[in-house]
């Protein structure tokens, strides 16, 4: 936000932040030793954290403004919109809204309600216009003013998880010890925006497996992939196709660890270590990884999966001399 200030300063206006945020949130850790049996333990340990976060206040001088929630919910509210995804023929325009009274980067786009199916035809998409046919996406008419333009924009997901979580174990025996680490998250949403050129087939370029055989056709009516073919302009924004639950649970790492007693010697100890991280993820997220972010730290694009690289496998090994 801009503000004036006296010219004699050497400046006409300086920037300065009048946003409020609330966060509110719980953390629980347990940490036991459910068995200790001479030379032998076996360690377990775990987390959980719950937030909620709220936009109380962007500035203190912009007006409200009427804005969709969901389809026949019109509030009056102080909001703006976050930077647009990209300048290509996808995604020219932002994914996130940030409206007072509600969580952060809420998606916002055209709220989808399936295939049109044979027989029937999608909502006009100009005033006076003609609906589109059987294997398309239908759009739903949130403002009831009989076509689809911008102001069918509502909230179609949150980038927000109900909550994140960890656990994990050690067994150790003498001098040699296992340990294995689960981390995960739930209740959040992606926008997989891989999903405008992989989902939706322009005759052109490559698919997925499961949009391909999967397609609408008149036999196989119950999709959630349009037909063959069957995209335009409207697949080229962000809509509630593209919102994916995002919810994981991974296999975060496994490591042993050998510790050698060096007897008679300068040497004190010698460790043997091997390690493997991200070894797998159990997600129902279509794309290669539910934990990422196609934009970094900028939080006027949160929860973007445009291309990102996912995770890798890595292994490692290592030798540690204690003198």
């Amino acid at each position: 936000q801009s503000k004036s200030i006296p010219g004699s300063s050497g400046y006409t206006e300086i920037s300065i932040n009048e946003g409020v945020i609330e966060n509110k949130g719980l953390e629980f850790t347990v940490e036991a030793l459910p068995v200790k049996a001479g030379a032998f333990e076996w360690g377990i340990n775990g987390n959980i954290s719950f937030n909620r976060n709220k936009l109380v206040r962007i500035n203190e001088t912009d007006d409200t403004k009427e804005i969709y929630v969901a389809p026949g919910e019109k509030i009056d509210a102080v909001y703006f919109f976050g930077d647009e995804l990209g300048s290509s023929t996808y995604f020219n325009c932002p994914a996130n809204v940030f409206i007072t009274g509600y969580p952060m980067g809420l998606f916002y786009g055209y709220k989808s309600d399936g295939i049109i199916q044979e027989g029937q035809q999608g909502v006009p998409t100009s005033e006076g216009g003609t609906g589109r046919g059987p294997g398309y996406l239908n759009y739903v008419d949130v403002d009831g003013n009989g076509y689809l333009s911008s102001a069918d924009k509502t909230i179609i997901g949150d980038p927000n998880p109900d909550f994140t979580y960890g656990f994990g174990t050690t067994i150790s025996y003498k001098n040699i010890s296992l340990n294995a680490h689960f981390d995960g998250s739930y209740g959040n949403e992606i926008a997989n925006l891989n999903a405008a050129y992989l989902g939706c087939s322009n005759e052109n370029s490559n698919i997925w497996r499961d949009a391909y055989y999967k397609a609408w056709t008149p036999q196989n009516p119950d999709t959630i992939y349009p037909a063959l073919g069957k995209i335009s302009g409207w697949e080229q924004s962000l809509c509630s196709f593209f919102i994916e639950d995002a919810s994981y649970l991974r296999f975060a790492s496994l490591s042993i660890n050998y510790t050698w007693q060096v007897k008679n010697s300068v040497i004190k100890t010698v460790d043997f270590g091997a390690a493997v991280r991200n070894i797998c993820v159990l997600t129902g997220y279509r794309g290669f990884d539910p934990e990422v972010n196609s934009y970094g730290t900028n939080v006027k694009k949160m929860g973007c999966d445009f291309g990102s690289y996912p995770k890798a496998r890595s292994f490692s090994f290592d030798v540690k001399v204690s003198f």
